[in-house]
């Protein structure tokens, strides 16, 4: 059976969940038949890509470890790449990777194509006790393309596996910007919930966290645009008054020292923005925390480059301070100083290409740290969406719609998220009316929403607690 067919099979199913107990599928968990590879690449070509094949890629760090200055190797992705050498001169790059679904017998395959012929050489090594690997295969060829095969066996799948998650969570993010009555007459918004409330008044807050609740999700994971906003005691209190938890995501476009809306990030800001919310919320009780760390997202993270990122997670850890922070970004090479990701908003891609993009980002997260001994396990946070509809903000000059389709579309993203044996699961919104991604029982859908979210919650928890122990500290 397919990865896609079972995907459906399983689809199939949770359409009946209301009706009829649900037996699902058997975990399709990507991580599986993981073998760790050193690869030196070095070529005379101006660029050369590498394209593993009887294998995925699931996660690698690269160096240049020699060539002239320009010389650049990939950080992502399934293509292995050297680029912007000077033809004819030497430019050597290492791989180090992790690789999957590596099978116990056959070969490896390593595809070249180089930018024109081209002295190009391949040295394959695995790990063999402590110290360096040691070399089990070497190619050499001056075509432009070349296929290479490597014993599978030699590579040792299964020798590595991936950790279980510090905690298994499903979260909602949440807006605080609806103060009063008159916030819910905006004309901007393309739905309104069936009770109006306000998100300045504790005890409507604690109505919401309840109903979050009930439907198993753990925290409210709210946005915030720095130290003026005060709005997060209010969530962290109504989260305490109903049992979850709750954490801050930072709004990073407006993270910079001129508190313009919109503008970006700098260093400075962000490193005293993450050191305002550890000492300010996180000895709250109901402030969400893995181990003693407390968790804080955020939003579009990429706003900082990876060295911006280096710098302001040293600063902060300098300062005895240890956040778990967790970003907004697919493919990008900011895992190494962040401890996860997320991608806010996925409703765009077809059932195919999401199923693909989380097995990939699923896939890398979640072996990221078995790249170096010791390393920090990182966490990937999967997205889930109800649907998208943004054509009220009347400020908008392009407009984009993704129907729900009832609940057809949540419950494929659920499905897919389930299929790719995501750490953590996060709902994309509970409550964000001008774009109609909010999931909390609203005019037009009813408790429909809701109802889907407890369902799934349950199945993402049932599944969790197959694969390993309950941790008492887990928040749940």
């Amino acid at each position: 059976m397919t990865a896609w067919h079972s995907l459906t099979v399983f689809l199939a199913l949770a359409l009946l969940g209301a009706a009829q107990p649900l037996r699902p599928i058997d975990s399709t968990d990507p991580a599986k038949n993981l073998a760790p590879v050193r690869l030196f690449v070095s070529t005379r070509a101006g660029a050369v890509d590498v394209i593993v094949a009887n294998a995925s890629v699931a996660s690698y760090r690269s160096s240049i470890v020699s060539g002239h200055e320009g010389v650049r190797s990939s950080q992502t992705g399934q293509t292995l790449r050297i680029s912007g050498n000077i033809a004819g001169e030497q430019a050597e790059a290492q791989f180090d990777l992790i690789l999957a679904d590596v099978p116990a017998s056959g070969t490896i395959g390593w595809q070249v194509s180089a930018a024109r012929s081209a002295e190009t050489v391949l040295d394959v090594q695995v790990p063999r006790g402590p110290g360096r690997p040691q070399s089990i295969d070497r190619f050499t060829t001056d075509q432009a393309t070349a296929t290479f095969a490597t014993d599978a066996a030699l590579l040792q799948p299964g020798s590595v596996r991936v950790a279980h998650p510090p905690s298994r969570l499903v979260l909602a993010q949440f807006y605080p910007w609806y103060p009063n009555p008159a916030a819910w007459n905006d004309s901007d918004l393309a739905g309104r919930p069936l009770r109006r409330y306000s998100t300045d008044d504790l005890a409507d807050v604690t109505r919401l966290a309840r109903e979050a609740r009930s439907a198993g999700i753990d925290a409210f994971d709210a946005s915030w645009q720095g130290p003026l906003d005060r709005r997060l005691e209010t969530i962290l209190d109504a989260a305490r008054a109903a049992g979850i938890k709750a954490c801050a995501f930072i709004e990073s476009w407006d993270a910079n020292k001129s508190h313009l809306i919109g503008q970006g990030a700098d260093v400075e800001t962000m490193t005293a923005w993450i050191e305002y919310l550890v000492d300010t919320y996180s000895s709250h009780p109901a402030y969400l925390r893995v181990g003693a760390r407390p968790v804080i997202f955020v939003y579009t993270a990429s706003n900082l480059s990876t060295a911006e990122w280096m710098s302001v997670i040293a600063r902060v850890r300098a300062s005895g301070r240890q956040p778990l922070v967790i970003g907004d970004f697919y493919q990008l090479p900011l895992l190494d100083p962040l401890d996860g990701a997320y991608d806010y908003l996925t409703v765009w891609y077809s059932g195919d290409e999401l199923l693909m993009r989380n097995r990939l980002e699923s896939l890398r997260v979640r072996t990221y740290s078995l790249l170096e001994p010791g390393d920090r396990r990182r966490i990937w946070v999967a997205t889930v969406s109800p649907g998208y509809d943004d054509s009220h903000v009347a400020s908008r000059t392009r407009h984009t719609v993704v129907p729900r389709d009832g609940a057809r579309l949540y419950d494929l993203m659920w499905s897919t998220v389930l299929e790719t044996a995501a750490d953590w699961v996060i709902i994309t919104t509970w409550n964000e009316w001008f774009e109609y991604t909010a999931i909390e029982p609203g005019e037009k859908d009813g408790t429909l929403m809701l109802d889907r979210t407890r369902f799934w919650t349950a199945e993402f928890k049932r599944r969790a607690s197959e694969v390993e122990p309950r941790d008492p500290r887990d928040p749940r």
